[in-house]
């Protein structure tokens, strides 16, 4: 079986960073979402310009920050490579976020690979944006 030794306090940073830059992002397009440009991707599945955008910034600092972990995001696909993947929905709660219902989130998470045995570092002293 192959080991991993994760960074988790430092992906655990990166992660929250990227959530932070998304969320902006989404919060930007709040006020102005009939203004969005909203595509469907099936019945009752929508994708936004927040959705692309937020996306993309997520994706850039995981990549920055975490360049040996794979990435699979939910409008942009990507490849499950390394011992661990991030798995993305950059904006959970699309309908609601259309419709005006402050129910949604940026949906994060690393996903350790079958066979790797994940051990933790320890605690970070520092502190999250």
């Amino acid at each position: 079986m192959q080991s991993l030794r994760l960074p988790l306090s430092d992906s655990l940073e990166a992660a929250v960073s990227a959530a932070v830059a998304a969320a902006g992002i989404l919060q930007a397009h709040a006020g102005n979402r009939s203004e969005l440009i909203i595509d469907t991707k099936a019945r009752n599945d929508l994708v936004s310009q927040a959705d692309r955008e937020a996306e993309a910034a997520t994706i850039e600092i995981l990549r920055e920050r975490t360049p040996q972990f794979g990435i699979v995001a939910e409008e942009s696909g990507g490849e499950s490579t390394g011992l661990a993947t991030w798995y993305i929905d950059p904006l959970d709660g699309t309908t609601n976020f259309l419709h005006g219902i402050p129910h949604y989130a940026v949906s994060i998470a690393l996903i350790a690979h079958k066979g790797s045995i994940v051990a933790g570092d320890a605690p970070s002293n520092r502190t999250l944006p």
